[in-house]
């Protein structure tokens, strides 16, 4: 009975600390976007020429 129940919170512990599901918010999100949201920057020369390179992008929110 002990181990069941160790087993049960170490499981409950796994579940806890583990990272969101990023494809289900992205989903979610995706549904709810109005049509040309963000294309000024989507289709920004900075965005397409750093698509093109490796690396990462920083954007900061106002």
């Amino acid at each position: 009975l002990e181990v069941t129940h160790s087993n049960s919170s170490a499981k409950e512990i796994r579940s806890w600390l583990s990272p969101p599901d990023s494809s289900r918010n992205h989903n979610e999100a995706h549904g709810k976007r109005q049509e040309d949201t963000c294309s000024w920057f989507l289709d920004g020369e900075r965005f397409l020429r750093w698509l093109k390179t490796p690396g990462f992008i920083w954007i900061n929110g106002k």
